[in-house]
């Protein structure tokens, strides 16, 4: 309990310092947020062991329900949706597409230069 308690304390430490930063930088404070995070990973001052099946575990186990407040304003907004459908699909399809495409195209590089290294 004590390890889920610290790892939201960093989480919240790490919003409360995005959104400083966010009044001084024009860049979303989210966004500020995630790359200290991450820069703080990669220095060492944070472990992955300390948010390894904590909260992290917690919040993937309950992911969907983070989709249902979006998905309710998408069903009341289908009136204004109504006739773009097509496109709206479309569009999606294209995108998954070339998204699936080029994650391909990145690994099979990386996988090449990784053979290259080795």
């Amino acid at each position: 309990m004590v390890k889920l308690f610290r790892e939201i304390l960093i989480v919240l430490l790490l919003l409360a310092a995005g959104l400083l930063l966010g009044r001084i930088i024009p860049f979303p404070s989210s966004l500020i947020s995630m790359l200290l995070f991450l820069a703080l990973l990669l220095s060492g001052v944070l472990k992955e062991e300390y948010f390894a099946g904590g909260l992290s575990d917690m919040v993937l186990k309950y992911l969907s329900v983070f989709f249902i407040p979006p998905s309710m304003r998408v069903l009341d907004s289908l009136a204004l949706l109504e006739g773009v459908w097509p496109r709206i699909l479309l569009v999606v399809l294209i995108s998954n597409v070339l998204i699936m495409g080029v994650t391909g195209l990145t690994v099979q590089l990386l996988l090449k230069t990784e053979h290259h290294d080795a």
